[in-house]
This record gives C-alpha cells, structure tokens and sequence, in this order.
C-alpha cells in the first residue's frame, strides 16, 4: 500500500474526528495536539521509510528473480508479476533492466561452449567459493541455505530476524571460527555474474545493505549459543518429577491469571497439562542441539495449531509465564535468559506458522461449516482451486485441510470438500475434475475414510459418476471414474478394494461404481484363475470319491474283476496321499510360516495357531482335511495287507484291503473316509462364488443356520432332562434305560417312533404325561419357536444378503490378486484405455481416467445437468463466478427456518428482560442510566451529523 501525504492527512482528520465525537470536551487542546502530532510522525516515518528503501528491495527481489531463474514458464510468470508491481520512473528502468535479463538468461548454460555453467545463485556462489579457496567454509553453507528466505523476507524484520537465529544455531554446531566478512565478497561475485548487464552500483550498495543488517544481526549471537545450550541442557537434564510438577503448577497458574480466556483451550486435565509443560522443556534443548530437525517439527506442530484454532495472541504471554515461572524457581538470570532465547525462537516459528497457514478454508474447517467452505473457495484460481484444499505449505511442511477435517471430525466440512473437488466445471477450453490431485495428494485416501470417516464413501463414490442428461433409445451415457480404485501411482493394482471389503458394509458395495469395478476385475481378471485353481479341487475331489465309494460298490457285484478293481483303488489311493494331501500339507505350512513372519498369531487353549487358521474357514476345513488324510494314510487298511493279499478271503490279491490283518482298522478307516468325504464336499461350497444370487443363498443359510443349531441344542437339552427322569420309574423297555429312553424321545420329536408302540404308554399315566409334556414342549413349543427365529433371522439378513455375496466375491478378488501375474494385470488395464478421453455429449470430449457404460434411463433419473459450465474468461489464473446457492421451495424447510428465527427472538427477548428486572432498583440508578443512554444518543448523533 502506497503511503502519501494526503493519505496520512485523510487518515489522521477521520481519527481526531472519531475521537472528538466519542470523548467531547474530555478531549483537551493538548491531547487533540498531541495526537495531531503522534500521527503526523508516524505517516512521516513510513513515507520517509517507503521512499528510502522501495528502491533498494525491488532491486533485491528482481536481481534475486533474475539469479536463480532457469527460463522456466512459472519463474517467468513470477518475473512478469514482479515487474507489474514497479511504478515510477526507476521502477520503470528497472523492469526494462530485468526484462532483458529475463530473455538473456535461457542462454547462461552457452556462454563457455560445451562446459557447464552454474545458472543459479547456489551453484554460482559454491563455484566461486572453490576458485577463492573458500570451499571449506562450512558455516557459509549454512547460511547459504536460508538465503533464499533472507532475501525474499528482507521488508519482514521479524521474519528476518527468525531466519538469522535459525542460522546462528546452525553454525554453532560447527567447529571452526567464524569470519562473516567472507560472505559479502562471494555473494557479490556470484551475483554480478548471473545477472551480468544490469549490474551497477544501486545493485552494490543494495545487496550489502542487505548482508550488513543480515552480518550485525549474526554477530550478536556467535560465541552465545554454546554456552546457553550447555546451560539449558544441564538444567533440565537434572529437573526432577516433583519439580517439574510444581513448575507446571506454577506457569499455568501465572497464565490463567494473565489470559484467563486461555482456560478454554487448556482444559484437558493436569497429567496432560504437565505433559505439554514438559515437551517445552524437551523442545527448548533439542532446539539448541538439532536446530534443523526441531525447526521442521516447529512447523508441522504450528500447522496442527491451525487445525486445533489455537489464536496466536496467547504464545506471548504463555512464554512470560514460563520465563517468570523459571525465574522465580531457580533466581538464575542466566538460566533464564537462554531459556527464554531458544523459547522465544519456538514461540515465533509457531506464531509465523499459524498466521501462514490460517488459509480460509482451514478456518472454515474449524467451524465445520460447509457454507463457510464454499465462502473461502471463492477467490480461488481455477487451477489452483484443488491445491486450496488439499495442501497448505509452510517452509518444508504441510498439511492437508482435507485430511485435517477429517481426523478433526469435521465432517461437515470434509463432505463439503469432498463434493467441491469432484465437482465437474467447464469453460470452453477446458474441463475442471479434481479427482486426479485427489488421489495424487492422497493414494491412501480410501483407507483413510474406511477408517476415520466411512460416511464419507458414498459421498466419494457419487461423485465419481457423471450421469447424462439426455435419454438416447431408453438408455442415457454414464461415466464412472474408476482408475484410482483399479491402479495405484505405481501401476499396480490399488488398494482400494481391500480397504473397502474389510470395511464389511454390505450396503456400500452395492453402489453401482464398486458393482461395475468388482465385475470389471472379476470377469477380466479373477474368473479363470478362480475356475483353474477349484479345478484341483473338483478333481481331487473325484478320485477320492471314487477310492472310497464307487470302487468299493463295484467290489459287490458278481461279475467284477477283482485284482483290476484294486489296482484302481490303490492308484487312487497314491494320487489322494501323494498328491492331494501333500499339497494340503504344503499350504497349510505355508500359510503358518507367513503367520509366524508377521506375526499373526492368536492362541486357542493356551495353544498358538495361525489366526487365519481360526478365522477362515475355508483354511479351518481345509486344516481338518488334512489332520484327516493324515490319519487315513497311517491306517490304510492296503498298507496291512501289502503281505498278506493272498488267503481263502473275498477281494484276495496283490493290493487288497480285505485281510484279516486290517480288519482291526477297518471301523475307523470307514468314519475318517465319511469324514473327509464331508470335508471335501464343504469346500465345494466355494464354487457359489461364481454366481452373486447362488453366493446370496448360501450366505443366507449360513446367518440363520446358528437359530437351528439353538434350537437343536435346546431339543436335545429337554431329550436328556426327560429321559433321564422318566427311567426313574418302572416303565416300558423302551424306556427303562436311559439312553434307550433318550433315543425314544428323539425318535418320537422327529417322528420315526412306531405308532403301534404308543399302546404301551397306556399303561402307566405318569408315561404318558410325561411323554405328552414332551410333545408339547419340543414339537409344539420348540420347533414352532424355530419357525419364527428362522423367519426373524431371514428377515434382517436379506436386505443385504446381496452386498454381503458381494462382499465375499471383493474378498476373493483382493486374495487372488495376489497371485495375478503383473503381465496379465496390465494388459487388463491396458484393455480399459483409461488414457482416452470420454464424451460427455456427441463431439463434447470429456476427461480420461474411467470407463463409459451406457445404462437404462429409469433406474437413477438424472433432470439437470451435472456438469456447472460458466461463460467469461477461460484464464485458469481466474476464479470461478460466484454461483448463485439454489434456495429450497420447500414449506417444510421454510417453516423450520422461521421457527428457529422465532426461538432466537424469543431467547434474546428473554435474556433482556431478565438483564432489565436485575438492573431495577432505586430511582437514582434509573436516572444514571437514563443519564448515559442519552448521552450515548447524543454523541451518535453528533457523529451522524
């Protein structure tokens, strides 16, 4: 802002008149002179300090542009900004200087042939520090690093006087002395060489203006920081548990005293609040021992602050209070002073920090308004719209508004990012989709709202979705944005999915982007592998259905040729044990070395198991089956017969199972043969995975197969309390045994009991009432009770039977791609021509990135057009027209808006009658207000005059 005469004069006449007005003949002759006066020196000060030094810093930052410019489009539009800014004569010299400077700097890299050139200001600078034999001058590349913030922060004395404590503490960690003079000659050679014609003596005198105030700055400090660091090292190192606590106790008592505002952002409780106290400690002696790690931590903590809406006016007291606290507790001036020294260089990095990064949409964020959002994305150029939201930088730190509303819970406010960024805009040149700086800024964004924020995943997924218009033969054009859910930055298939199934909400994934994404990777990459590897399965599942059952049926006919028949029952025997139990033993041992590698174990019975062993329960049948085959081989009835296939028995011959030596094993062979058996057909179950409605119903049988296994337990509970009971009396031989009652019982609830057999209950009453009380209780109650539990339990689950098969086909997919070899994903995705672009409408050439599906016009009708298109100018630097926030027509909303204007009203009404009936008293009181009220309309209306 151009500070002049006349605008000193304006500035200072509306002031003295405002304080005329409000202060009346309490404002003296000598006091109006006095601020009269006050003004004049101040507007004096800032012209005389405008005029002597606007030269000297446009030649700073022009010759600085200039330095470190490498031809590229962004520094010359940075260029072409600085030298709009100069007005006036020698500004106007000065740009035309610069300008030729500009087009003269692409051909730096020339000037010496074939050999190269230093372009910038930091090449140059170590280039001539090795031809004048300064090259091991440490310390000067220290300061060499924040000379770029020095220059540019020249008109900022705090920022300037930052930037050198930084430096001091840096070069204190170098051993050596320190000569600053040496700096001076290096800065000016490289100077002049990199900027060669435009160089004079206003650039000479300009630039060691700069080192000069840069060198007394500096110079205070070496020699301090050593001694101060040792100091505050020392001290702390030696703080006990009770002293610290007590310096706590202190400090905020001082700090609540001085800002008593400050309790509301310090309400957590004393354990925490001693916790903060002594980070500062910790914090206040790292910054003397790493000063360039701790600065980066100051600025990431400073950027948290802005989440956290911490105002910056507290730092300053909050830092007397810790100094005051300490110099009341030790008396050591010196102690304090280094406290305070590196304390304060903490507070003002905060300070900078916050005010640098107190963006209005951060502020917006932490009113978790999405009004608010939308207000301070106003201003936002179009390119850099996106970047307003998802990255604020200061130094070497940032953060995310996005990421930090939702770890804030600002829900409200992320939606409102959320839908603002995936907003598709238009102007004639180009389209506006920020999904790309999305997923660009945060590749883990989908893991992140999965976790954090799951509400918000519908929100992204709508708005990954264009939807036309126009109906076109009963179909309308769709557009789904789905190529961050299918590769990520690195090619390779992305997360996403993963993140979403282990989400385990059945509704979500019936959105039509993850329906679509899902068929997409299942049709065109899971299904073959999928069949192939169920395919070893089916057979396995063959050759021991027939080792155990079909050719064991051929053995009973009359005409069957023995000695072939066990010749294929031992084939198929070898191929189940040699080939489909090792197998099974290989995965099972995989799948446990891969958990003791990660460390995914959980333990059953004080017994450690892999967990996937416990959770899966496809590895759960899969381990059983093993355990079976196991114990099958060690029993093999053909293993004992191996010496003793000849004899006068039925199936005598070479590999016989028959003789009398396996008899022995026979029994149990058979059950662990069935039990395999059922194994094997269980994971048959699996196969349901390749239809979705087929998958829904086995899904469906397992949620409400627990009610029958309730149930049946209840059954067999009343089955044990009744046939123990009715034994204890002289009772039929069906029932005069327990088990043998039981099994009645049993027989009777399902319906095998005989029903001649019911004439002997007539002999004994108590049987019958006994038995008849049975009936009621199992077959009338219970299995009634079932009824409705099943039809309870089918009820809930089958509204999301369909996400849930949904749900099991994304955990295949994720599991399979595991094994998927990159040269068939890629093709895959090569398939997809995510790189071509998508009309949105006949000759409209969209944006890439998806896929187009063409779907019927009744299922989502779409009235409006999704796409906001805004005439004017096409310049990407522009912000977009404000657009008009579409009011509801609805009486229902109009209705609850009046209602709460109502209830505001009603609520002040009430608080100024309760405020007016405090203040009635006596008459004289009354007069005093009165008094000061018309004294009050008075003056405003003097000041309106």
């Amino acid at each position: 802002l151009e500070v002049t005469g006349p605008r000193v004069a304006c500035f200072r006449e509306a002031i003295l008149e405002f304080f005329n007005a409000e202060l009346g003949e309490r404002l003296t002759t000598l006091g109006y002179e006095g601020l009269r006066k006050m003004f004049n020196y101040v507007g004096g000060g800032l012209i005389y300090v405008r005029e002597t030094f606007k030269e000297r810093l446009q030649i700073l930052s022009s010759s600085w542009a200039i330095a470190n410019s490498d031809g590229s489009a962004e520094q010359e539009e940075d260029m072409q900004t600085i030298h709009s800014n100069q007005v006036g004569d020698s500004d106007a010299q000065a740009t035309q200087q610069t300008t030729t400077h500009a087009e003269e700097a692409p051909q730096k890299t020339t000037l010496l042939g074939n050999q190269s050139v230093p372009t910038t200001f930091d090449d140059m600078f170590c280039f001539n520090a090795a031809v004048m034999g300064l090259e091991n001058r440490d310390w000067m590349y220290e300061v060499l690093k924040s000379f770029d913030a020095i220059v540019t922060n020249v008109a900022n004395s705090y920022r300037l006087q930052e930037e050198c404590d930084v430096i001091s503490l840096r070069m204190a960690k170098i051993p050596g002395e320190v000569q600053l003079f040496e700096f001076k000659p290096l800065m000016l050679a490289s100077l002049r060489s990199l900027v060669p014609k435009g160089w004079d003596s206003h650039h000479e005198s300009a630039w060691e203006w700069l080192w000069s105030n840069v060198e007394k700055v500096l110079q205070k400090e070496i020699g301090k920081l050593a001694p101060r660091s040792r100091l505050v090292s020392r001290y702390v190192g030696s703080m006990e548990a009770n002293t610290k606590e007590e310096v706590s106790k202190m400090i905020y008592a001082k700090f609540f005293a001085l800002a008593p505002e400050g309790q509301n952002y310090f309400k957590q409780s004393s354990s925490r609040l001693l916790f903060i106290v002594d980070q500062i400690f910790r914090i206040t002696v790292e910054m003397y021992k790493d000063p360039t790690r701790m600065v980066d931590e100051m600025s990431a903590l400073g950027l948290r602050h802005v989440g956290y809406g911490i105002p910056t006016e507290f730092f300053s007291p909050f830092v007397s209070c810790v100094l005051d606290s300490l110099k009341e507790f030790t008396q050591n001036d010196k102690l304090c002073d280094a406290f305070g020294w590196s304390l304060g260089l903490v507070s003002r990095i905060l300070v900078r920090t916050i005010n640098e990064g107190s963006t209005p949409v951060m502020k917006a964020i932490n009113m978790n308004s999405a009004k608010h959002v939308q207000s301070a994305l106003i201003a936002a150029p179009r390119k850099r719209r996106a970047t307003w939201m998802l990255k604020v930088t200061v130094g070497t730190q940032s953060i995310s508004p996005l990421l930090w509303s939702i770890q804030s819970g600002s829900i409200e406010a992320a939606k409102a990012i959320i839908e603002d960024l995936l907003t598709f805009r238009a102007d004639r040149d180009r389209y506006y989709y920020g999904v790309d700086d999305l997923f660009l800024r945060h590749p883990d964004f989908i893991q992140v709202i999965t976790s954090e924020a799951p509400i918000l995943l519908r929100v992204l997924l709508d708005r990954l979705i264009w939807r036309s218009r126009v109906v076109v033969a009963g179909f309308r054009r769709v557009n789904i944005y789905l190529e961050h859910l299918v590769i990520d930055k690195d090619a390779n298939f992305a997360d996403a999915m993963y993140w979403i199934q282990n989400l385990q909400d059945p509704t979500i994934v019936t959105h039509v982007v993850l329906e679509t994404l899902t068929d997409l990777v299942w049709n065109k990459v899971v299904y073959l592998p999928f069949m192939l590897s169920k395919v070893w399965l089916l057979f396995s599942l063959l050759v021991f259905l027939f080792s155990q059952s079909i050719l064991k049926s051929w053995f009973q006919s009359e005409d069957a040729k023995i000695q072939s028949l066990n010749v294929a029952t031992f084939v198929c025997r070898c191929f189940v044990y040699l080939a489909g139990m090792v197998e099974l033993i290989y995965a099972r041992s995989r799948v446990a070395i891969m958990a003791i590698k990660t460390g995914d174990i959980t333990r059953v019975c004080q017994i450690p198991l892999p967990r996937k062993w416990i959770t899966d329960w496809q590895e759960a049948v899969s381990l059983l089956l093993t355990l079976i085959l196991i114990c099958m081989f060690m029993v093999e009835p053909i293993l004992y017969c191996l010496q003793h296939f000849e004899g006068d028995f039925h199936g005598a011959g070479q590999f016989t199972s028959s003789c009398p030596q396996a008899d022995g094993v026979q029994d149990f062979y058979s059950i662990l043969s069935m039990l395999g058996m059922f194994c094997y057909f269980t994971l048959l179950v699996d196969f349901s995975a390749l239809f979705v409605r087929l998958s829904a119903f086995v899904l469906l049988a397992g949620r409400v197969l627990p009610q029958l296994v309730l149930s049946l337990l209840a059954a067999l509970f009343l089955v044990l309390v009744f046939g123990t009971a009715i034994t204890l009396s002289d009772t039929t031989a069906d029932f005069r045994m327990p088990t043998t009652a039981m099994l009645t019982l049993f027989q009777i609830s399902v319906g095998m009991y005989a029903q001649e057999k019911f004439i002997y209950l007539e002999q004994s009453r108590w049987l019958m009432a006994m038995c008849v009380a049975f009936i009621v209780l199992v077959v009338m109650f219970l299995f009634n009770l079932l009824i409705a539990q099943l039809i309870t339990a089918y009820a809930m689950v089958y509204g999301t039977v369909l996400g849930r098969a949904r749900l099991n086909r994304m955990a295949i997919i994720c599991n399979s791609m595991l094994r998927i070899r990159q040269k068939v994903f890629r093709r895959f995705v090569q398939g997809l021509h995510l790189e071509k672009r998508m009309e949105f409408a006949e000759g409209d050439i969209g944006l890439p990135g998806g896929i187009q599906i063409l779907e019927p016009a009744n299922l989502y009708p779409t009235y409006e057009d999704s796409i906001h298109r805004f005439g004017g100018s096409t310049s990407p630097n522009m912000p977009w027209p404000e657009e008009e926030v579409a009011q509801s027509n609805s009486i229902e909303e109009r209705l609850d808006s009046l209602t709460k204007i109502f209830k505001k009203a009603v609520k002040r009404q009430n608080l100024e009658t309760r405020k007016r009936g405090g203040r009635s008293g006596s008459s004289a009181s009354e007069g005093d207000s009165s008094g000061i009220s018309g004294s009050s309309i008075n003056s405003s209306g003097g000041s309106m005059g």
